[in-house]
């Protein structure tokens, strides 16, 4: 499990507890963790305050709590505790079904992904619940990954995501995944709507 450390403000004695986070939106800024069975809010400026920006889900978390008119909100982070990615979502070369892709881009706060695969002339458009039902936190820009693909209603479809990590993850990628984020192709403007969420159940 992988710890980051900060130097938090001093909380006025009040009790240490850890927590695992439920989910954080950065568009939001703000999110919930599970304490002790109970949910705790926590706002972006107690991040900021740790010296941090984002939470995933799952993220464990030692915090002080405090209470105000609308229930329990975390005063004070102090550290976030990460896990590790299983290794069934790693492989060094792809499954006989699957293509070697990479992230053009994933925007947090939107939700969204555009992952270019070999073998397909069009990027291919993936949303967070299709990362996230992958058993992924997020994925990172320029990020290879190993990718199926289905059809779907609107094109193609990405239907499951690992990892790629093989010698050559530290090469260059392809010279055409440079700054993607240009705007949301028309096909997809009736998914993902400005607000960031999409019309999908």
């Amino acid at each position: 499990m992988n710890s980051i450390n900060a130097y938090p403000i001093i909380a006025n004695g009040a009790e240490r507890q850890k927590g695992t986070v439920k989910w954080f939106s950065e568009r939001l800024g703000y999110g919930f963790i599970e304490v002790d069975g109970n949910e705790v809010f926590i706002h972006r400026t107690t991040l900021s305050q740790f010296g941090a920006s984002r939470l995933l889900a799952e993220d464990i978390v030692m915090v002080t709590i405090t209470s105000s008119a609308r229930g329990q909100i975390v005063d004070t982070l102090f550290g976030i505790e990460r896990l590790p990615v299983d290794n069934s979502l790693i492989a060094s070369e792809p499954a006989e079904d699957e293509h070697i892709a990479y992230v053009k881009f994933f925007n947090e706060m939107r939700g969204y992904s555009f992952i270019e695969v070999e073998g397909y002339d069009q990027d291919i458009f993936v949303h967070s619940r299709i990362i996230e039902h992958n058993g992924l936190s997020t994925i990172y820009t320029k990020q290879k990954l190993l990718v199926t693909v289905v059809p779907g209603e609107k094109g193609n479809e990405i239907k499951t995501i690992r990892l790629l990590v093989d010698q050559d993850s530290q090469n260059e990628i392809p010279d055409n995944i440079d700054n993607p984020e240009d705007g949301l192709p028309e096909r997809y403007s009736d998914i993902v709507r400005d607000d960031g969420e999409t019309d999908e159940s």
